[in-house]
């Protein structure tokens, strides 16, 4: 009988998440995304039914390897170019499945404190419930929610000391977007430790083989055809790319200047700065501040100084991370900010503290709403202002709760790195 209602209540939570999937997945085809994601989506899926997957780079394609193995899936289930545009939406199913399965590591991380099946898949609805979450997959057709998932699993993994399966899915993260190299710093300070203490040849090379192998896999078909050069002048070229003040990104910029920043180069100077390296050196010194605290714990533990490291803090400070490169640096879409989602969202599930998760989704929300225009909210003056000191003011709580002493409530819940 104990175990038959193991069962029926691990049936009746598959359900509920089955149930939420199959609304987000109808939901994709009542959307047509934004015009010019779906346009080359359609034509890279297309080239490479027809030319193959090692010839990617032989089309206009500006993304990395990894999401033309999706393309090139899609493409194959679809079988021909007229079936992949007609059923174009249906490719953000892939996405959709990758964030679930994101999902459920972070239910697993809320299991973990609550030890409550029930308790912990009511809590895991911050994250499957929020429309800003999936408005980025569903809505506008984009596949930031998989580069969000991937970085999170790898955090998920590094937080457990799981070096090996850590660097899998970041080296996945990658190659999906080179976007993912802002979380370098987060995912290296947190294996760091155990790095050190169990540090061997043997144990490198038992660590970080399989993703090392997995990277020469992906680009395998590319190195094959000769096309590598045409990969690392992606990835060279992608610095300067779009050399715009916003690529609609509300953010600092929005404050200090008035205008279509589009259309305003970010060479332009003030005092004799570009308005690219004044970015830079933003990003640059806030970053410092936000990854002190895992600074701080790895010094200690060179010095042989006892200390505990807070799942809190790290959440807190793997989202600072990605608010800091979207806000402050020149270049920047609407979307680059969605990674903070899913780090803010496990960060308030522990600590309770829900304003700065409400307003993160609601800026978030209103950037991307304000672009694609998809249902007309946000079209008054004014709105990318507003959009920008809500996401000041999330930087700045964050910053307050990460040099916070954390409570007596939360104490028990810190993971030591040093045991």
């Amino acid at each position: 009988m104990k175990y038959r209602n193991y069962y029926k209540r691990e049936y009746n939570i598959f359900i509920i998440y089955l149930i939420l999937f199959l609304l987000y997945a109808y939901s994709c085809g009542f959307y047509p995304g934004h015009f010019g994601d779906t346009l080359c989506w359609r034509e890279w899926a297309s080239h490479n039914l027809e030319h193959g997957l090692s010839h990617a780079y032989q089309s206009w394609t500006d993304y990395l390897p990894l999401y033309h193995y999706v393309l090139y899936f899609f493409a194959k289930i679809q079988g021909s170019a007229e079936s992949i545009f007609n059923h174009i939406h249906q490719l953000r199913y892939f996405t959709l499945s990758v964030e679930f399965i994101a999902g459920f590591f972070l239910l697993k991380l809320i299991y973990d404190r609550y030890k409550s099946l029930y308790e912990s898949v009511l809590y895991s609805m911050f994250y499957f419930f929020n429309i800003s979450m999936f408005y980025n997959t569903v809505v506008w057709g984009q596949i930031d929610g998989m580069l969000s998932s991937l970085i999170f699993i790898s955090f998920f993994f590094a937080y457990k000391q799981k070096v090996s399966w850590s660097a899998f899915f970041y080296v996945l993260a990658l190659n999906l977007k080179l976007q993912a190299i802002i979380f370098l710093p987060v995912i290296g300070l947190m294996l760091l430790p155990v790095i050190i203490d169990d540090f061997s040849w043997k144990n490198l090379l038992r660590w970080f083989w399989f993703p090392a192998y997995i990277q020469v896999l992906i680009i395998t078909p590319y190195i094959i055809v000769g096309d590598m050069d045409k990969i690392w002048m992606l990835i060279t070229g992608s610095i300067g790319r779009y050399p715009s003040i916003s690529m609609n990104a509300f953010n600092v910029w929005h404050l200090f200047l008035k205008g279509d920043l589009m259309n305003s180069s970010d060479l332009i100077t003030f005092w004799g700065i570009s308005y690219n390296r004044w970015g830079l050196l933003m990003f640059f010194t806030s970053s410092f501040f936000a990854l002190f605290y895992l600074l701080k714990i790895n010094y200690q533990r060179i010095r042989n100084i006892k200390n505990t490291v807070s799942l809190q803090k790290t959440l807190l400070t793997a989202g600072l991370i990605t608010l800091l490169f979207f806000y402050f640096n020149t270049q920047m879409h609407e979307r680059y900010a969605h990674p903070a989602l899913i780090f803010l969202a496990a960060y308030v599930i522990f600590s309770k503290k829900y304003l700065v998760f409400i307003l993160l989704s609601v800026a978030y929300f209103i950037n991307l709403e304000a672009v694609l225009n998809q249902f007309n909210l946000f079209g008054f003056d004014g709105i990318r202002q507003v959009c920008s000191v809500l996401y000041l003011v999330v930087i700045i709580l964050l910053f307050f709760e990460l040099y916070r002493k954390p409570s007596n409530e939360n104490i028990e819940y810190h993971c030591s790195l040093l045991q």
